[in-house]
This record gives structure tokens, C-alpha cells and sequence, in this order.
């Protein structure tokens, strides 16, 4: 995938979450909502810029994570990649299955770790020195059988620090039909 330069304003659909304190509503970046907001309220007034990818972050997603022996053979490939968002496709295949015509679970849950990597190593700018990183937590529930001829895994970033991240993994088959939900905690090395 090429680096482009291009840059796009998009309206992101943001959710509210109820803070610890019990009277007040912050965003998913922790910033104060208005009080009368309640929680899980919708706001889709929030226009962001979808920043293009460093040429680090570019590389440890197509040389490093898609290039991999098991990303090879699971035949991974990346359909959409920006800061913090990151799409990894897989095709159906015969050996892939657990019994006939249904994806193996283990299948599905290395495309949601390696879309959680990659959606860590987007955030990668130039400056950064990373020699790698890790997996360091994983929860999956599959929701639905794997029986489509196509998966798309949607990795985003809910949390960033300097060395590690969170992400939310949604995978769909070419239906839309929800097949697996996730959420992953990615080391950076540096």
C-alpha cells in the first residue's frame, strides 16, 4: 500500500462512557462531556482528519506484520490502513476449517492479534525507534460461525501511550454479519 499524502476529513461516531466518579460523562479519550449527555449517548458532531501512515509505521505493518511466516500462510492482506485504524482481510479456504465449511476459531483469533498489531504499529511516526513489539493481552467471543468466503477484521485504537496500546477488534464476513468482537493490549518495543 502506498504512502499517500492525501488528507481526509471523515465524521467519527464517538461514545460516551460513565467515569468511576458517577456524576460525570468523559468521550473515549477521557475528555468531560456535558452533564446532561448520559452514557453510551452517541455524538457524531466530532470531525477528525485521518492522518496518512509514516513510512515506519508502513513498514512494520506490510514488511513486518502482513509479510510474516503465519500472516503468509493464512494469506493476510491489508484492506485499509491509517493512524490508530487498521482493516485486515482473509479469504475463506478449505484448509482453514474447523469442520467443513466453517473457519477455524484459531484462524480467526490470529487475524484479530495481527489486525491489533498492526492498528499499534500505525501509530509509529518517524522519530520512534521500535524494535518490535508483543501481544500482551487477548480476549475474543466468537459470536457467530466463520462460514462467509470473506473476513474483514477492523482494529482501532481506544488507547495510546508511549509503548503501549488498546484496541477493539470487530470481524465481519462479507455479509456484515458479526462473527467475532475483541479487544487486545499491544507492547511496543523501543
Amino acid at each position: 500500500m502506498p504512502v499517500g499524502i492525501d488528507v481526509v476529513c471523515v465524521v467519527v461516531p464517538r461514545w460516551s462512557s460513565h467515569d468511576l466518579g458517577g456524576n460525570r460523562h468523559r468521550d473515549s479519550w477521557g475528555r468531560r462531556l456535558g452533564s446532561t449527555q448520559s452514557p453510551r449517548t452517541r455524538s457524531t458532531n466530532v470531525t477528525t482528519v485521518a492522518a496518512p501512515l509514516s513510512a515506519t509505521a508502513q513498514h512494520w505493518i506490510d514488511r513486518v506484520l502482513i509479510n510474516s511466516p503465519v500472516a503468509q500462510h493464512l494469506r493476510l492482506r491489508t484492506v485499509h490502513a491509517q493512524v490508530d485504524r487498521v482493516q485486515l482481510g482473509l479469504d475463506f479456504r478449505d484448509n482453514l476449517t474447523t469442520v467443513p465449511g466453517v473457519l477455524h476459531g484459531g484462524v480467526i483469533a490470529t487475524l484479530v492479534d495481527t489486525a491489533a498489531a498492526a492498528a499499534s504499529a500505525s501509530g509509529i511516526d518517524e522519530a520512534e525507534t521500535a524494535t518490535g513489539g508483543a501481544t500482551t493481552h487477548l480476549n475474543i467471543t466468537f459470536i457467530a460461525p466463520a462460514t462467509g468466503r470473506h473476513l474483514t477484521a477492523s482494529a482501532v485504537v481506544s488507547h495510546r501511550t508511549g509503548t503501549t496500546t488498546h484496541a477493539e477488534i470487530t470481524v465481519r464476513d462479507e455479509h456484515d454479519t458479526l462473527i467475532a468482537t475483541a479487544t487486545a493490549t499491544s507492547r511496543i518495543f523501543h
